[in-house]
């Protein structure tokens, strides 16, 4: 029985709102074109048993991918720190940083200080003098905040910043492999289309159609639009939410 509810326990773990829109949705978006390749062009019929059959493999295909996911997150994020020089929630509280509004941030330090013993939060004139120490502090700060702040429904606007920034990183992260797979997929779409196009009959239905178009508007996107940029853009987005919580510790 216990063993039953642990795993119970680690199955809504899993399944629990940050899981499902931070890793298992980019899991879900970037199947969307292999997945409507294999439907549009190769179709069978489908009865109650193949249909539960194929659920539960997507199922199973989605928790192992998810994983996959987390990891080419994790190691983009490396990559993202090193390219914004440090870590957001770390850049923020800097002097130099414009991202929140100079007098806020100094209160922040002020509150910051007082809530953490050993935290001393540098001077402008400290911080250029020795910036590793200063980032150091900086981030013992803002790590602190994040632990104090973990309740959902005390702080709902930061957990839902935390989440767009995990979906963004992790979209990010399967870039490179998104594009890889995707232009052959496109291609084979449109010779299929086209071999379509060309019999007498010239059926084509809905479906061939929605698998082009899909995976050419996710190619695009992920080319166009998945940039270190747009991460940023909700990293920062988390920071400035993080911070705000200092006036309501």
């Amino acid at each position: 029985m216990i063993r039953l509810k642990r795993k119970a326990h680690k199955v809504a773990n899993f399944f629990d709102v940050y899981s499902l829109r931070a890793r298992i949705a980019p899991a879900a978006i970037f199947l969307v074109p292999p997945l409507f390749l294999f439907l549009a062009w190769w179709p069978f019929d489908y009865n109650e048993q193949v249909f539960s059959i194929l659920i539960a493999a997507s199922t199973l295909i989605l928790v192992l991918f998810s994983h996959v996911v987390r990891s080419l997150g994790q190691k983009a994020q490396i990559f993202l720190y090193e390219k914004w020089g440090g870590k957001p929630s770390v850049l923020a509280l800097r002097h130099n940083n414009s991202l929140i509004d100079n007098p806020v941030k100094q209160r922040y330090h002020r509150i910051l200080a007082e809530k953490i013993s050993d935290v001393v939060m540098p001077s402008k004139k400290s911080e250029t003098d020795n910036p590793t120490f200063a980032d150091s502090q900086y981030n013992i700060a803002s790590e602190w905040l994040l632990s104090n702040t973990r309740d959902k429904a005390k702080y709902p606007l930061i957990f839902a910043e935390n989440v767009n920034y995990g979906f963004r990183r992790n979209m990010y992260g399967m870039k490179k492999y998104a594009i890889i797979l995707y232009q052959p997929i496109l291609m084979t779409n449109i010779v299929l289309l086209f071999e379509k196009w060309i019999t007498p009959t010239k059926h084509i239905d809905a479906l061939n159609i929605l698998s082009v178009i899909s995976c050419a508007f996710l190619l695009t996107a992920w080319i166009f639009i998945v940039r270190p940029s747009w991460v940023k853009e909700t990293a920062d987005d988390f920071s400035r939410q993080l911070y705000k919580a200092c006036d309501s510790l």
